[in-house]
């Protein structure tokens, strides 16, 4: 682990070193803006990487037994993004059986000792009336406003847990503020471009976090994730988890291109960039194309009990015939409590309509663009149907 920690920090200071001298090379308003956000959020983010990797390691010391926990039939839920993942995700972390990690711990507390610690100072909050419960709530509220059009989300909500790799820069959430950087798009293609090694580690990074999890939430319990960035890492989620099952949530990508450029967007302007700009928007096209393809072919290699493809039509028409039908499909028991639980978000949810509007052309493309472009996910999205038995 302390090998991997060392190498992303310097790994880091070389990504912040090369956008700061890519904006003083082009000055302009933008790159101005961009050097000042990395000014101003740097050092938080890298004091609080740090303490969580401190944390880390001593949770080797405080609780080793983490370590002896075994982790059997973990879900995870990959897909390209803005195709229904997050819907799925809330869905079945319902279910009392499962457990999923939530913002907060993502965010602060990736340790058991952060937890335990973060529960003792929730407990003598709560004795007192809960003044820090009352004030992180109205600080919640003002931060992800404007998020909740494009992703519902809050600290205790359940999230992408891509976010604890952020200490060794394993999230591709950080193509935000580094677009240019060769490491994050490395990590669009993990299986692939990551040498054998690096794979190893970080596998292994992810795998002692998941044990943390199940030892502070219950060892019997079923880990649940949600991660459009681990498409790309579907085979090594195999080896490092053999007995887990993995569902795949695909889109029209006439649909999902223009919504997941719209989702970057907002955060990409505070740093200075464009998503509509060509070189990426291009290279993001490819990514999101080759998400489909990759994830096709993988599934063709997978027993059919291990995997599961999800059309966001089946979510939006049936999610409770679409949870029972995964449920049945990976041999797993279906609490009736779960089951009615969901039938009251399925009404719910049919009445539902998103905040969220984008078009095409805002990132100058067409509808026969995109179809072009995603000609071969388009053909395998009708293989992909027959394979999973679940998607409309």
């Amino acid at each position: 682990m302390f090998e991997l920690l060392f190498r992303s920090a310097i790994r880091f200071a070389g990504m912040c070193c090369v956008a700061v001298g890519q904006s003083f090379a082009q000055p302009s308003g933008k790159s101005l803006r961009r050097v000042a956000m990395l000014v101003l959020l740097v050092p938080p983010f890298v004091v609080l990487q740090l303490v969580n990797c401190v944390c880390l390691a001593l949770d080797s010391l405080l609780f080793p037994s983490f370590r002896r926990v075994r982790i059997v039939s973990p879900v995870f839920i990959v897909g390209v993004p803005r195709s229904g993942t997050t819907f799925l995700h809330r869905d079945l972390a319902i279910d009392d059986a499962s457990t999923t990690l939530t913002a907060w711990e993502c965010l602060f507390a990736p340790s058991i000792l952060q937890r335990h610690v973060v529960r003792g100072v929730a407990r003598i909050d709560a004795l007192i009336g809960r003044p820090l419960g009352r004030s992180l709530s109205w600080l919640e509220r003002r931060l992800t406003s404007r998020l909740q059009k494009v992703h519902a989300t809050g600290l205790s909500a359940p999230e992408e847990d891509f976010l604890t790799l952020l200490p060794v820069l394993g999230c591709f959430l950080l193509i935000v503020p580094f677009p240019e950087s060769r490491w994050v798009w490395r990590l669009g293609r993990f299986d692939l471009a990551m040498p054998l090694h690096t794979r190893q580690q970080f596998m292994e990074f992810y795998r002692g976090l998941v044990q943390r999890h199940l030892y502070f939430h219950g060892s019997c319990r079923r880990f649940l994730s949600k991660n459009p960035s681990f498409s790309p890492m579907v085979r090594s989620l195999r080896e490092t988890f053999p007995s887990c099952r993995i569902v795949a949530c695909l889109r029209d990508p006439v649909e999902a291109v223009p919504s997941q450029l719209s989702a970057l967007r907002d955060a990409m302007t505070v740093f200075g960039h464009d998503p509509a700009s060509q070189p990426f928007r291009d290279r993001f096209l490819a990514q999101m194309a080759w998400y489909y393809e990759y994830l096709l072919a993988e599934f063709s290699k997978t027993p059919g009990n291990r995997q599961a493809i999800v059309l966001m039509p089946s979510l939006r028409a049936d999610i409770s015939g679409t949870v029972a039908a995964l449920y049945r499909r990976f041999e797993l028991p279906l609490p009736v409590a779960f089951q009615r639980a969901v039938a009251e978000l399925d009404a719910a949810a049919r009445s539902y309509s998103s905040g969220h509007r984008y078009e095409a052309s805002a990132f100058g493309l067409s509808e026969a663009d995109i179809r072009d472009r995603f000609a071969a996910a388009y053909r395998g999205i009708g293989t992909g149907t027959q394979v999973s038995g679940l998607a409309a």
